[in-house]
């Protein structure tokens, strides 16, 4: 997965010109924060996710990655 990350990463920068891609995941996958920290995106906050069909709320971590 870390792979195709950068491969996504690599063309927003250089082809679409972007200037930061921002990431978060739940608390609850540590899976999905490897991946995040691998591709060098750095913590920003945490934050509250609500799911309006579950009427749930989870707790999120949001991340940065600055070109």
């Amino acid at each position: 997965m870390p792979e195709a990350a950068h491969a996504i990463i690599n063309f927003g920068f250089t082809t679409l010109g972007l200037e930061a891609f921002g990431a978060e995941h739940f608390v609850c996958n540590p899976q999905s924060k490897r991946v995040i920290e691998k591709c060098g995106f750095k913590f920003v906050r945490t934050g509250t996710y609500h799911a309006k069909l579950l009427d749930k709320h989870f707790d999120e971590l949001r991340y940065i990655l600055v070109k």
